[in-house]
């Protein structure tokens, strides 16, 4: 089978720039030694222009953006935007803008104005600014880099190795900004790669800017109405209800539904998610007559576009379920639960995670309607399943200790409820460190069983510690602190000491 040609350079030009494109290409092949793509030499004959394109932008490990009198051409345009498409998944070769007399810098694409262009203004044939060009190319390692380092924050960040996904993600920004500047849109994508390791930490605010600073790039890359965007606006709407900016949160998701209903259509399966999330802050903020229509209409473009046995299905019968236990409709929450269940059992088998989550939602309800004999096997069921396929310390055994936990509670075997609230704090420290907000709640529940026990010198320093890590990570008035400083406050008018 014949081998596809490796090329150092792919050359991307206007039909009107043809005479100084070749220049160009001569020089970098004939004196670089390199090994050039253009149209005019490289293309075969039969062969669909569009297929030749994309195999030389695969393989290229630059592109040479030359720019003429009139700026970007229309076919130029057309190889530019898949050009940010290869770059923006992680292989990203270096775009290098060669200037031809005439030519004007506010010519040139937004992102790549703060870069140093190769300026042939004077001279199409200048061999100082083409031996520079020449260095530009054969310096082009940059991309590998990067795609390295992105995959390996992927691979760390799906394994819970937060830390190390950090480092990662952190290295390839910097690499991309040395070779592409601080404006290209292949820093958006390593920005929101990044938000979502520090959101998983408990950084809101790092978080936050680093989404911020990944907006501002993506408006002026992406332009204002694209998909992209409404993906960071989406994912800076989740940090703000995390932290429980809701008015906030909810205009990101508005945003991000309004782009994607004008950009992909209405009836699309993405903007499905996009109404989920916005029915979900307006389930918080208890605006449960606005929530519930968006939550049906989910449900109904999933059920369609997808199928009734689809998991993304399941995801919408649980979000409905939520919002009939929060209007204390707990006989149609019931029969959603037991379909999500079935559909996930169906689709993944007894043993997924989504299972275990399902059985963990369905045995919930059963313990707030006191149902109890029939939610404990649920719930340990859950628990048994993210054991084995998560592993004994991963953050979601966590979530099933606690939730067990509370229903031992319920039914007064407090001595049971202990151990496993005091393994679930340190499987999230260990996982998130001691000032997470996990690590908060498992605090908290651990404090309030403690209380409960009337062992309150051992409740009220856990108490504190919760109102502290609260206070830095969400901040002093979010609703989260300002419950943690009562529960403090009551443990320590009782009388801390125990007495």
């Amino acid at each position: 089978m014949e081998r596809a040609t490796k090329y150092d350079v792919f050359i991307s030009y206007s039909r009107t720039d043809a005479e100084g494109a070749e220049t160009v290409a001569r020089y970098l092949r004939d004196v670089g030694g390199l090994q050039v793509w253009i149209d005019r030499w490289s293309l075969v004959p039969g062969e669909p222009w569009e297929l030749s394109l994309e195999k030389a932008l695969q393989s290229a490990s630059s592109v040479v953006l030359i720019v003429g009198p009139s700026g970007l051409g229309r076919w130029q345009e057309v190889e530019f935007g898949a050009i940010l498409r290869g770059q923006t998944t992680g292989r990203a070769p270096r775009l290098i803008p060669v200037l031809l007399p005439g030519a004007r810098p506010e010519a040139l694409p937004v992102f790549l104005r703060d870069r140093t262009w190769i300026d042939l203004r004077k001279d199409v044939a200048d061999e100082r600014g083409l031996g520079r060009l020449v260095a530009g190319i054969e310096s082009s390692e940059a991309g590998g880099e990067i795609a390295q380092e992105q995959q390996m924050g992927d691979s760390l960040r799906t394994a819970g190795d937060l830390a190390e996904a950090t480092s990662h993600y952190q290295r390839a920004l910097s690499i991309a900004r040395a070779a592409h500047g601080r404006s290209h849109p292949i820093i958006a994508d390593l920005l929101v790669r990044l938000a979502s390791v520090m959101r998983a930490k408990g950084e809101y605010a790092s978080a936050l800017d680093s989404l911020q600073e990944g907006l501002e790039i993506g408006r002026e890359a992406y332009g204002p109405g694209s998909a992209t965007l409404a993906s960071i606006l989406n994912n800076m709407g989740a940090v703000l209800r995390d932290v429980g900016r809701l008015e906030e949160a909810g205009d990101c998701f508005r945003q991000a539904l309004e782009i994607d209903e004008r950009a992909l259509g209405p009836d699309e399966p993405t903007v499905a998610v996009r109404l989920g999330n916005l029915a979900s802050v307006l389930l918080e903020q208890n605006r449960l007559n606005e929530a519930e229509p968006l939550m049906r209409r989910a449900l109904a473009m999933d059920e369609q576009n997808l199928g009734a046995d689809h998991p993304n299905v399941a995801v919408r019968l649980n979000n409905m379920a939520s919002l009939f236990l929060a209007t204390q409709r707990l006989a149609e929450a019931e029969p959603l639960m037991r379909r999500a269940l079935a559909i996930d059992e169906q689709s993944f088998g007894p043993n997924h995670p989504n299972v275990a989550r399902d059985l963990n939602n369905l045995g919930a309800l059963l313990q707030d309607t006191a149902h109890w004999a029939e939610a404990e096997p649920l719930m340990r069921r859950a628990l048994a399943i993210d054991e084995q396929s998560l592993g004994p310390n991963h953050p979601n055994v966590a979530v099933r200790l606690n939730n067990l936990a509370s229903l031992l509670l319920d039914t007064h075997r407090l001595a049971e409820a202990e151990p496993l609230m005091r393994r679930a704090l340190a499987i999230d420290e260990m996982s998130f460190g001691p000032n997470h907000p996990n690590v908060a709640r498992d605090l908290n529940n651990l404090g309030a069983l403690l209380k409960d026990m009337n062992r309150l010198a051992e409740a009220e320093p856990l108490f504190r510690q919760v109102v502290g890590i609260f206070e830095v990570s969400l901040g002093k008035d979010h609703p989260s602190t300002r419950l943690a400083r009562a529960n403090l406050d009551r443990v320590s008018s009782a009388g801390g000491d125990g007495t």
